[in-house]
């Protein structure tokens, strides 16, 4: 009967075990939200820094680990931006992004991602830059803002990505040579206002009923992009329907930006 009872006993302390490596080595959870459901810090951060640009997808983080939260919000100009719980900006970037703009946790090298083994990307300031890329940066872009800038060591390299305000996110590789931007090829289009949907030229909103009946539409813009005139509609769970001046349909903008 006691040798019964040791191995019940044993059983459940292995179990309890087995339970607590489970949760420790849990697995994220993302739930895509709204963009208004982002904190209001962080829609005001988008805002005031992206003037012009529209948020595509935005996902909650909930660590599978702490049960702390975090957000995650990718503009059309394939800049991601993440959030703590109250709406600050933490990181951006692919380096620090647990969710690709499809939904999907990102694939981190190694079994156990969750166990601190690969190294996190080092927030510096811009002083810390190499002075190729501190003059690169002054003489593109003297008047904007200078938001973040990191540290990343990645497969035996070294690449800094910097945050800038109204533009994106430009990489620079260890020695301070930029290597890209991450945007569309043409300039962030800066001066869109929100109009109301009825406002849309009718060959737009039929496009809209006979390709999208039904769909949730979060917000209606109006403005120039390269000296031309286009209407943005952004559609929950699509993306950014564009059309031209005159309502014919353009491109849509999904979250599908490749990670090279």
């Amino acid at each position: 009967m006691l040798k019964r009872i040791f191995i019940i006993a044993l059983f459940a302390a292995f179990l309890s075990a087995c339970q607590d490596n489970a949760l420790d080595s849990g697995e994220d959870i993302i739930t895509e939200i709204g963009s208004d459901a982002l904190p209001n810090n962080a829609i005001e951060f988008i805002e005031t820094n992206f003037p012009g640009e529209v948020i595509s997808n935005a996902y909650k983080v909930t660590d599978g680990t702490n049960s702390s939260e975090s957000y995650e919000a990718y503009l059309t100009n394939e800049t991601n931006l993440v959030f703590n719980a109250s709406g600050t900006l933490e990181g951006f970037g692919e380096d620090v992004s647990k969710v690709d703009c499809e939904g999907r946790p990102r694939r981190r090298k190694g079994k156990h991602h969750h166990c601190g083994c690969k190294p996190k990307p080092e927030q510096i300031e811009f002083s810390a830059l190499p002075e190729a890329t501190q003059e690169y940066i002054n003489t593109n872009y003297p008047e904007v803002d200078r938001m973040k800038a990191l540290k990343v060591e990645k497969d035996g390299n070294i690449h800094y990505p910097v945050l800038i305000a109204e533009v994106g996110i430009l990489i620079f590789d260890a020695d301070g040579v930029f290597i890209k931007i991450i945007e569309r090829d043409a300039p962030p289009c800066k001066r869109f206002e929100a109009i109301e949907y009825d406002a849309l030229p009718e060959s737009a909103k039929t496009y809209m009923e006979d390709n999208y009946p039904g769909a949730e539409i979060n917000r209606v813009r109006m403005g120039t992009y390269q000296e031309a005139l286009h209407y943005h509609v952004v559609v929950e769970e699509v993306g950014v329907i564009i059309f031209d001046g005159e309502g014919v349909y353009l491109d849509t903008k999904t979250c599908g930006m490749s990670e090279e």
